[in-house]
């Protein structure tokens, strides 16, 4: 009886090995092949500016200090969709400006590909010389320090959209802002741009700003402050945490915040103030506003000489209060003027201060101080006597 070949038991153990073999290089191909893939998953970044405002998580910068910047809602004639940005050297009913206006993407990590493409163009084709530069940071949004590669330079000619481009490959692996800088123009009119994409780029997991706050210490008189006001800010971030956060006093410069601050003269006093994330994320600008008035006032009273009386509504003592009293008048003869220092005017009480002998005759003006206090008052001197104050 003819029978069918069978296999040796060593021939069946080296197919099965060569089986096995087959598998793990197929598996070791295929996650090869995945990995692969997986680096070169690139994101794209993209800003049309349909929104309100300016976008999330980047930044306005109006470096000239006119109070103009990027407005990022501009809704005359934009590229695509109904809104473009857009930043002026001249503005309709204000005349002339000087831009130095930068606008800056949050950030994000360019590779060996990547490519930064724009639209630009004027508002119109009678004024259309704006100056427009691009610039790279790798280190922070501080303006003009941290941006020290320019990597485009623009001044447009009409109101026809035009796309710009520009290669980023030198910066591959490295984290990135890309600002958008309007200077070096005067007396034109206003420049636009629109549909930004930045190709083959790495987004950051976080992408939501911190969230600062503002907190005021201070004695108060009903909306005001008396003295001296201890500023704090807050800054929280819950996922990559906070990296650092800026402020600017009353107009003077956005310089970094390291611990409260405190502020003493009398005034009104806004503060604006931002924070970064370790991610790049930049929260929008924030501001406070505060008044400190002087807790000493001052009533005027006439006599045998001039008499003040000095009060203090604050709930400490105020020290060393230097005071003077000066008599104004075309024929003041002798005292026109009295100083002094008191050396405690107690909390919530009053101090009284006299000018000393005065000789004239006719209408007089006073003019008295307590420390940041000061009060006039008219009246009519007759001899050493003084009437109507």
């Amino acid at each position: 009886m003819n029978q069918k070949p069978t296999l040796k038991g060593a021939e069946v153990l080296l197919i099965t090995i060569l089986m096995v073999l087959s598998t793990m290089v197929v598996s070791a191909s295929t996650t090869i092949q995945q990995e692969k893939n997986q680096a070169t998953a690139f994101d794209i970044f993209q800003e049309g500016f349909e929104g309100v405002g300016v976008p999330t998580g980047w930044l306005n910068v109006d470096s000239d200090g006119d109070s103009y910047e990027w407005e990022c809602d501009w809704t005359y004639t934009p590229n695509s969709g109904l809104e473009c940005a857009a930043s002026a050297s001249y503005i309709n009913d204000i005349g002339p400006l000087t831009p130095d206006n930068w606008l800056i993407t949050p950030p994000m990590t360019t590779s060996a590909t990547s490519t930064l493409t724009y639209w630009v163009a004027a508002q119109d084709p009678s004024w259309p010389a704006d100056h427009l530069e691009v610039w790279i940071s790798t280190t922070g949004t501080t303006v003009p320090g941290d941006f020290t590669d320019q990597v485009d330079d623009y001044i447009e000619s009409d109101d026809i959209w035009k796309l710009r481009t520009v290669d980023l490959s030198n910066y591959d692996g490295q984290a990135v802002h890309i600002a958008f800088r309007h200077c070096e123009s005067t007396n034109w009119y206003w420049i636009k741009i629109d549909d930004i994409e930045v190709t083959d780029v790495t987004l950051p997991d976080d992408i939501t700003p911190p969230e600062t706050t503002c907190e005021l210490i201070g004695e108060m008189s009903g909306d005001d402050y008396i003295g001296d006001v201890t500023v704090t800010l807050i800054a929280t971030d819950g996922e990559s945490g906070v990296n650092y956060t800026m402020y600017d006093l009353d107009g003077t410069g956005f310089v970094e915040y390291n611990a409260p601050f405190i502020v003493s003269d009398i005034g009104d006093h806004a503060i604006e103030f931002y924070s970064v994330d370790n991610a790049g994320n930049i929260e929008d600008t924030q501001s406070c506003t505060f008044s400190i008035i002087c807790p000493l006032s001052i009533e005027i009273t006439g006599g045998m000489g001039v008499t003040i009386t000095i009060m203090n509504s604050a709930s400490t003592d105020m020290i060393d209060v230097d005071w003077s009293i000066t008599v104004d008048g075309i024929f003041v003869i002798f005292g026109k003027e009295a100083t002094g220092t008191i050396a405690a005017i107690p909390a919530g009480g009053t101090t009284v201060v006299k000018s000393g002998f005065v000789l004239g005759i006719g209408p007089v003006t006073i003019e008295a101080t307590a420390g940041c206090a000061e009060a006039t008052s008219s009246g009519l001197l007759l001899l050493f006597f003084f009437l109507g104050l």
